[in-house]
């Protein structure tokens, strides 16, 4: 009989012990968690500084490059590729393109089919092959490619 008492109370220490651990456990966790959401939050925020980044940079050049194709071209009021949407009568303009065309890229479909026809209009006005446009398809630097030739050459 003392075995089985001894035996019981061993199980009994076991449970005990396991159940202390899952508690310190618990309590340990949320701080780890909180780390690592730290963490995380800490490289979403320097991802999401690196795209701002990028975005102003980009702009800031499809700007000062419209502005320039612009200039080159003639087109009246050359300042407001600064201006978004504004930029985009800028860019139908230097398409040679009649000015209703601007509409076009608040219509589903429709947007994605006149930018690309821009892509190729504009290159062959500034006495560049039409084929110039596809260099916008290269990924990353084919937008400042395509913008840079056409403003600086």
């Amino acid at each position: 009989m003392n075995r089985a008492l001894i035996q019981k109370t061993k199980l009994f220490l076991l449970f005990l012990s396991g159940l202390v651990t899952a508690i310190a456990l618990s309590l340990l966790s949320p701080s780890v968690a909180l780390a690592q959401a730290e963490e995380a939050g800490a490289a979403i925020a320097a991802f999401l500084g690196v795209v701002f980044a990028f975005s102003v940079v980009f702009y800031i050049f499809f700007a000062f490059t419209l502005q320039t194709i612009a200039n080159k071209l003639n087109v009246e009021n050359s300042w407001l590729a600064w201006i978004p949407i504004a930029n985009l009568w800028i860019w139908v303009k230097c398409a040679g393109r009649p000015d209703w065309w601007v509409i076009l890229f608040f219509i589903p479909l429709a947007n994605i089919i006149v930018p690309l026809l821009l892509l190729f209009d504009v290159p062959p006005r500034l006495n560049k092959p039409a084929i110039l446009g596809l260099l916008f398809f290269i990924p990353v630097v084919g937008a400042f490619l395509y913008f840079g030739i056409l403003a600086f050459t």
